[in-house]
């Protein structure tokens, strides 16, 4: 699963950033953890082909979707919790939330 062995990122700021806030690519597998992600010229995470874990972090008022998902993942790096879906930016938290469902679902037919 996403988080193992990577390095953890954990209590850190991004604001104004040209790009992504954060970019996470070519199989790493880091842990985003009480992130506070704002302002950014793209999207607040941007995932491909990596598996991370996105636990409890803060994405809003970037130019792009709030997380960005594209390549092979093993499963859905977000993890649902209080708080969870303050991930804003345009795709706003009802998209985050409605991802992570679809993950979980297709996760649970799968098993």
């Amino acid at each position: 699963g996403g988080g193992g062995g990577g390095p953890t990122v954990e209590g850190c700021t991004v604001s104004g950033a040209g790009g992504a806030g954060f970019l996470i690519f070519d199989g790493a597998a880091p842990l985003l953890r009480k992130n506070s992600v704002s302002a950014s010229g793209g999207h607040g995470v941007r995932v491909e082909r990596a598996s991370p874990l996105i636990e409890a972090c803060s994405i809003a008022g970037g130019a792009a979707d709030g997380v960005s998902i594209s390549g092979a993942v093993e499963a859905s790096p977000l993890v649902p919790e209080a708080g969870a879906a303050e991930a804003a930016g345009p795709a706003g938290a009802e998209a985050v939330a409605a991802e992570a469902a679809e993950a979980a679902e297709a996760e649970a037919a799968a098993a």
